[in-house]
């Protein structure tokens, strides 16, 4: 699958490892400019999924810990994974979704907080089902987001989440559509 290469003349002029720019280093690090990308955005998707819980969007359970707690801390985070296809971070979507399956204190998920309690707030005294659902939520959010941030652009949507997410989101919306005729 190629990756958007649109963008990688000016990112390329701005990675900078060991203090100098040099885009000759990346393949002794990532094998190639394409894997670079691959691991940059499911970093990307990492970072947003917790300014996601932080500010609010994922409801109001982690904002309030955030302000009762850690009230000079800020989670807004602009991701720069957007302006490719989403399909790249299919991966860690599925190992996250399959961490919250297995429980709120999964490693995978404690490993990948930068705050843990905010995804305690969020997973822990709710239902399974509702818990599943929370990566999907994320999924959908991410894609009106990038729709709203790269309006004239056209990002792929069949197949995207692949056959272990694309169920759930479709409940999602059936939910949703569901919730507006009733």
């Amino acid at each position: 699958m190629a990756i958007d290469a649109g963008y990688s003349g000016a990112a390329r002029r701005h990675i900078t490892l060991l203090g100098e720019t040099d885009f000759e280093l990346l393949p002794q690090f990532f094998g190639n400019w394409e894997d670079f990308l691959r691991a940059a955005c499911q970093l990307e998707f990492i970072l947003e999924l917790n300014s996601y819980l932080g500010v609010g969007e994922a409801g109001q359970k982690p904002k309030e810990w955030l302000a009762r707690y850690r009230p000079d801390t800020i989670f807004n985070y602009v991701p720069d994974h957007l302006r490719y296809e989403l399909s790249v971070c299919r991966p860690i979507a599925e190992e996250l979704y399959e961490a919250i399956k297995r429980g709120p204190d999964d490693w995978t998920i404690v490993f990948l907080s930068i705050e843990k309690s905010l995804f305690d707030a969020v997973l822990k005294d709710e239902n399974e089902h509702k818990n599943v659902l929370f990566i999907p939520k994320f999924l959908k959010y991410l894609q009106k987001y990038q729709a709203r941030q790269f309006p004239l652009r056209f990002f792929l949507q069949a197949g995207l989440w692949g056959d272990k997410l694309t169920p759930l989101l479709a409940q999602l919306d059936a939910g949703g559509q569901q919730a507006k005729s009733a």
